[in-house]
């Protein structure tokens, strides 16, 4: 290993996890999340949906959006048969729009512009084969009311690490990416934390 490295990981100290709550005492914040596809397989976008109906959360606070900018008849009817099968903890709402303009840019500014007047309070995207984790929720809202709150009038975005889980059946080992990025979250920023970096 090179020089740096070592040095990044002898700095390293496990990183605490912030553990705030909202200010007024028994407030739950809305939360929206949206699934972006575009022409991803239908199995692993139901998958994605079903995910994100484990993560733990007041029920009537949090709505998932599924945003098909492939316009796909399949994946609408996938949606129906997602919400009459009775594993639905959130409320589940397909959203689809007449051009692909913009990219996924532009489809999440047209859920933005149509859904504005019930747009949640914290808004999270998720990729059509993401699966977020069940305690997904207590995890960002800790570190965001954990901050003090001049602070919290400065963040805008929150961005999370992602696990790969991809493995390469050609040449028999995982994707190299899973160990880059396990090496830079788990590791190498909280070493810069400690560091006050």
């Amino acid at each position: 290993m090179t020089l740096p490295i070592w040095i990044a990981m002898m700095q390293w100290r496990p990183a605490i996890p912030l553990n705030g709550k909202p200010p007024i005492k028994g407030y739950v914040p809305t939360v929206d999340i949206a699934i972006c596809t575009y022409k991803e397989d239908i199995n692993d976008v139901v998958n994605t949906i079903v995910a994100t109906q484990r993560v733990e959360y007041q029920a009537d606070r949090l709505h998932v959006y599924l945003l098909d900018d492939g316009r796909r008849p399949a994946m609408r009817e996938a949606c129906n048969e997602v919400q009459k099968s009775g594993l639905l903890r959130y409320q589940l709402t397909y959203v689809d729009r007449p051009t692909n303009e913009g990219y996924k840019g532009g489809n999440i500014n047209n859920f933005f512009e149509v859904y504005k007047e019930q747009a949640g309070e914290f808004f999270i995207i998720l990729d059509a084969d993401m699966q977020p984790f069940p305690d997904m929720m207590d995890i960002f809202m800790g570190h965001y009311f954990g901050l003090p709150e001049e602070e919290r009038q400065r963040v805008a975005f929150i961005q999370t690490p992602q696990w790969y889980r991809n493995f390469n059946k050609s040449h028999g080992w995982t994707d190299f990416f899973f160990i880059s990025e396990f090496f830079f979250y788990r590791i190498l920023q909280p070493a810069c934390s400690y560091r006050g970096c």
